[in-house]
C-alpha cells in the first residue's frame, strides 16, 4: 500500500461518522412553516408560484386554516414580489388536498370567509371530504361505521382486501386525469372533478359565474354560452374590407348590407315598399269610415218627428203644418 493510500485511510472514519449535511430551507419554507403550513414545497414557473404543503393541525379549525393560508399569500408577497399567480395546495391529516389561488398581494390579515372567497378561488383537489358525523378513527372501517368512514366514488368496501386503505375500501375503477397523492387521488393541473366525482375534466372558462363540478354556474339574468361558460357568445370577427365575397342572387350582396343608420340597405327598401303598399289601404279605411259616418247621419235625419203631434218630419222642416207648431 502506498503512503498516499494509507494517509487517506485516518479520514475514512471521520467522513463516515460525520452528520449528513441537513437540507437547507429558503426564508419562504420557514414563512410558511411559522403559518401552520409545514413540510412546503415550492415550484416557480414563469412568474407564478406553486407550494404544496401540510396543514399542521390534525383538527379543522376554519379561522385558523383561513388565517395560515392569508398568512402563507402573505408570505409568497413578502418573498417572491413579482409573482402575481400562486397556488397553496395543502394536504390534510385525512389525505384531502384543498387548494387555494389568487394574486397573493390582494390578502390581507384579519380576512373574512366571505373576503376570501371573493379573492381567492378555493376548491378540493381530491373529490372532497365526506359529510360524516365524525371523523374516521383508526380502528374503524367503511363496514363497522360506513357513516363515519364511507368509500369514495369508483370504490367498494372490501375490508379484508390486502389493497384496501385504511378505510377498508378499495379501488375499483380506474380515473381519468388523475394522479395518487398519499392514499388520495388528485386531478392533474388544469383538471377538477366531474359531478359524478369519478373522472377529472378539464376546468371550463365560466367567466362571470363559479367553477363546479366541471361545470359552470352562472348569476341569475346570465346566459350560458355554447360553450358552457356564462356570458354571450361572442360575435365573429367581420372579414376584412379587401376580402372577396360572394353571394347567391337570392341574398342580399355585400353593397345591400352597408350600414345606413344601423340597418342594412336592403331593410331600408323592405321598409319603403311596405309603407307604399299600405297608403291605398289607408286611404280606403279612411274613406269607409268617412261613408260609415255619413250614412249614419243620413238614416238618424230620417227619423225626426214632431214633439208636439208626434208627426214624421223631413231633417229640414223648422214648422209642423198639422199642429201649427215651431219645431226646434
Amino acid at each position: 500500500m502506498s503512503m498516499r493510500a494509507h494517509g487517506l485511510l485516518w479520514l475514512l472514519p471521520i467522513l463516515l461518522s460525520a452528520p449528513a449535511r441537513a437540507e437547507v430551507k429558503g426564508p419562504l419554507e420557514a414563512a410558511l412553516a411559522r403559518a401552520g403550513l409545514v413540510d412546503a414545497k415550492v415550484t416557480r414557473v414563469e412568474g407564478s408560484l406553486a407550494v404544496t404543503c401540510r396543514y399542521a393541525d390534525r383538527t379543522l379549525d376554519e379561522p385558523r386554516l383561513r388565517k395560515a393560508l392569508v398568512a402563507g399569500m402573505q408570505a409568497i408577497t413578502a418573498s417572491e414580489r413579482e409573482v402575481r399567480a400562486a397556488a397553496i395546495n395543502v394536504i390534510f391529516s385525512d389525505g384531502h388536498v384543498m387548494q387555494v389561488s389568487g394574486d397573493p398581494a390582494l390578502f390581507r390579515e384579519g380576512m373574512s370567509e366571505a373576503g376570501l372567497l371573493r379573492t381567492a378561488r378555493v376548491r378540493f383537489l381530491t373529490r372532497g371530504p365526506a359529510v360524516t358525523p365524525g371523523p374516521c378513527a383508526r380502528g374503524m372501517s367503511c363496514k363497522e361505521t360506513p357513516e363515519r368512514c364511507p368509500c369514495l366514488p369508483g370504490s367498494l368496501c372490501e375490508p379484508k382486501d390486502k389493497s384496501a386503505d385504511p378505510s377498508g375500501c378499495v379501488v375499483v375503477r380506474a380515473t381519468r386525469n388523475a394522479e395518487v397523492v398519499g392514499q388520495r387521488s388528485v386531478c392533474k393541473p388544469g383538471h377538477t372533478w366531474d359531478e359524478k366525482g369519478h373522472d377529472c375534466v378539464p376546468i371550463p372558462e365560466c367567466g362571470a359565474g363559479l367553477e363546479h363540478a366541471g361545470g359552470c354556474l352562472c348569476p341569475p339574468g346570465v346566459p350560458v354560452s355554447s360553450k358552457g361558460g356564462c356570458g354571450a357568445d361572442e360575435q365573429p370577427a367581420s372579414a376584412p374590407a379587401s376580402a372577396p365575397t360572394s353571394a347567391p342572387t337570392s341574398l342580399p350582396t355585400v353593397e345591400e348590407t352597408v350600414d345606413m343608420g344601423g340597418f342594412p340597405r336592403w331593410v331600408w327598401r323592405a321598409m319603403a315598399a311596405g309603407v307604399g303598399l299600405s297608403l291605398p289601404l289607408l286611404l280606403y279605411l279612411l274613406g269607409s269610415i268617412f261613408s260609415g259616418l255619413r250614412s249614419r247621419r243620413s238614416k238618424i235625419g230620417l227619423r225626426k218627428y214632431c214633439i208636439q203631434c208626434g208627426r214624421k218630419l223631413a231633417m229640414d222642416d223648422v214648422f209642423c203644418s198639422r199642429c201649427k207648431t215651431q219645431q226646434p
